[in-house]
Order: C-alpha cells, then sequence, then structure tokens
C-alpha cells in the first residue's frame, strides 16, 4: 500500500453547511467520492500557502492566509482507494477558513457544494471528513 505526503485541506462553514467538493473524472479520487478543498503542498510551500491555493483551484473561493486558523488534533490519517494507483494511506492537515470572497466554481477536478452537516452521513465521503467538520465546527 503507497503512503503519501502529508496534505492540507481546508473546512468553511456557513450556517447548518459545510464546503465539499465532489471528486470528478479528472481527479486521482474515485469520482463521486466528497472531501474537504485539499491537495499537497508544492515543494517549498508552507501548509498555510498551500491551503490558499488549494481553496481557489477546488471553489473558485480566495482567502488569505491570516484567515486560516488551525484546532488542537486537526490532522486526520486514513486509507482510500485511488484512481490507478489503489489502497493509499495519507494524512490530511484541516484548517478553519473564517473569512473568504468570491463565487463557487467548478473545474476539471472538482465540484463545489455547500452540504447540510446533518446529511453528511448520507454522502460517499473520503475518511475522517466528517469526523473534520464536526471537530472543526466546535471551534468556529
Amino acid at each position: 500500500m503507497k503512503t503519501f505526503p502529508l496534505a492540507v485541506g481546508v473546512v468553511l462553514f456557513q450556517g447548518d453547511t459545510v464546503l465539499l467538493v465532489r471528486h470528478e473524472n479528472g481527479a486521482g479520487h474515485v469520482t463521486g467520492t466528497y472531501g474537504l478543498p485539499a491537495g499537497r503542498l508544492n515543494p517549498g510551500e508552507t501548509e498555510l500557502q498551500a491551503a490558499v491555493r488549494e481553496l481557489q483551484e477546488e471553489t473558485g473561493l480566495v482567502t488569505l492566509e491570516d484567515q486560516l486558523a488551525s484546532y488542537p488534533d486537526n490532522t486526520y490519517t486514513g486509507t482510500f482507494e485511488r484512481k490507478g494507483i489503489g489502497m493509499v494511506t495519507a494524512s490530511l492537515t484541516v484548517l478553519i477558513c473564517r473569512s473568504f470572497t468570491g463565487a463557487l466554481k467548478n473545474s476539471s477536478e472538482t465540484t463545489p457544494e455547500w452540504v447540510k452537516i446533518d446529511g453528511l452521513s448520507k454522502l460517499n465521503l473520503l475518511p475522517n471528513i466528517e469526523k473534520a467538520v464536526h471537530e472543526a465546527r466546535q471551534y468556529v
């Protein structure tokens, strides 16, 4: 089983909804799975820089590094299937986004959607996404 390097994700709340991305055909994740806007760090990139970049790439929304906040025990590890690779283990550090601008925009890899938090269990989620959402919400 392959192990991926650390990735960073962003959680955004609006009332009783959370922003998730549905992975499409162009994504490495299995089509139809849901996760947070997230991705691996580029060489020389900080977690904050990667979070800002990934949020914009996957959703069209813009934030600033000083609008991202950490919270206790915010790194989650899980095993899941990747297209063309099979099962992988990866860790995701989740940051809370306090403020953003812009409008949602689809990409070839993702479709962003505001999802009711109480409906998360009905979706095909990547590992620990529901847990991360509920834990992050305690710090908003």
